[in-house]
Formats: C-alpha cells, sequence, structure tokens
C-alpha cells in the first residue's frame, strides 16, 4: 500500500511539474517582441487574438514632442512578422484585420497641408493605403 501511494504522489509530482514547464514555455512573439525591444515592448492581440501588434515608443520630452515608435505585426498563424515600420506618430489597432497608423509631420511649410498622413495597413497581407482626410484649406 506504500508503494501505491508513493507511485501516485510521483505521478501527481510528475504531471505538476509538466503543467509548470508548458507555463514557462514562452510564445515566439514575446521572444521577439524582448529580443527586439526589451522591456519597452507593448503587445497588443487584434480582437480575433489571431496577429499580435508589437509596439516599442521612444521617449517624449520636449525636443522630442512626437516620439518614434517602431512597431511590428506578428501572424500566430504563420509565426512571422506581416509589417513593420518606424514612424513619429501612433499605431493602433483600426479593426480585426486593420492598423491605423498616423503619421506626424515634422517641419510643417505654408504650401504643405496642414497635419499628417495617416494610412491603413492590412495584418494579414502587409499592404499599405493611404487614407485620405479632407482638405482643411479653403
Amino acid at each position: 500500500m506504500t508503494a501505491a501511494l508513493s507511485a501516485l504522489a510521483g505521478c501527481k509530482c510528475s504531471e505538476a511539474s509538466k503543467e509548470k514547464e508548458q507555463m514557462s514555455i514562452t510564445p515566439a512573439y514575446v521572444q521577439l517582441a524582448h529580443d527586439r525591444f526589451g522591456d519597452n515592448a507593448k503587445l497588443v492581440e487584434n480582437p480575433t487574438g489571431e496577429f499580435v501588434l508589437i509596439v516599442s515608443e521612444s521617449e517624449r520630452d520636449q525636443m522630442n514632442p512626437h516620439p518614434k515608435v517602431t512597431f511590428f505585426v506578428y501572424s500566430k498563424d504563420q509565426s512571422e512578422v506581416t509589417y513593420e515600420s518606424e514612424v513619429a506618430g501612433s499605431v493602433t489597432w483600426l479593426d480585426e484585420y486593420h492598423l491605423e497608423v498616423v503619421v506626424i509631420p515634422g517641419i510643417v511649410r505654408a504650401d504643405s497641408e496642414p497635419g499628417g498622413v495617416t494610412y491603413r495597413v492590412d495584418a494579414r497581407s502587409g499592404s499599405r493605403v493611404e487614407i485620405k482626410a479632407p482638405s482643411r484649406r479653403q
């Protein structure tokens, strides 16, 4: 009977260690985010959970009011980066499969349109389409 109890206890310990091992396995995109951006990485899944937006933003200060944002999109299904870029601006999920990237202009000239450029990125294909904002000039 003692042998049976110790064998049973051994099974439970073995199962517990297997669970602990499975929990300690880091997904590839988490490791990639850490390798590229260190502790400054911010991970945001799309609504379906198929893609992850990984972002790193430089420090904002008086000399740099529009920080550089470096980002990439990782496909969990394909286990690869589908799009990456660096902008002075912002990036967010627009819907299930599209990102909205807003680029804030640096020096604005008198003869240029006000505001920056906004474009939409398809996380599945990596295609980029500029979103035309209505002109504010009169």
